[in-house]
């Protein structure tokens, strides 16, 4: 069973509201990425984040993710890097010279494990939400209050 999360809105007490738009389950650095609808899957974590992503679409995390946060800071934190995945690149660690994090994705994107659960939806808003806390509800796309939680 799967649910398509994109046209969902996220609502304040106040009624400010933001529409959840697509992402890319692939992204790439330095390309232009495919963006599509979301579609999560029981037992999937979804992070609606206030701002812009710092690679410039909401994304699905993958295990190469973490070589992106040697350059850029991502909130929650993505999961590390781990250093056995340059075995196939180049045979041991520490990374060689060039092993970019678009190399990783080309090496490692058939791997069975490959994909997290987690994606980062960026909600391209300033302060959406008060820093004391809010109430905030999930619309799904028929208008529908899906969630509702303080935090």
């Amino acid at each position: 069973l799967t649910l398509n999360i994109t046209g969902f809105s996220v609502k304040d007490i106040f009624g400010k509201s933001v529409v959840v738009g697509r992402a890319s389950i692939l992204p790439y650095q330095g390309r232009v990425n495919n963006e599509s609808d979301i579609i999560v899957s029981p037992g999937s974590s979804i992070y609606l984040i206030e701002g812009v992503s710092p690679i410039g679409v909401s994304f699905r995390v993958n295990k190469c993710m973490g070589l992106l946060a040697q350059f850029q800071s991502f909130y929650p934190p993505l999961p590390p890097f781990r250093s056995d995945l340059i075995q196939s690149y180049a045979g041991q660690a520490p990374l060689p010279l060039g092993f970019t994090y678009n190399n990783c994705v080309d090496i490692h994107s058939s791997d069975s494990d490959f994909f997290s659960n987690d994606w980062r939806v960026y909600l391209g808003t300033g302060e959406m939400w008060g820093e004391t806390g809010d109430f905030i509800r999930i619309i799904d796309s028929s208008g529908q209050t899906i969630s509702s939680f303080f935090y």
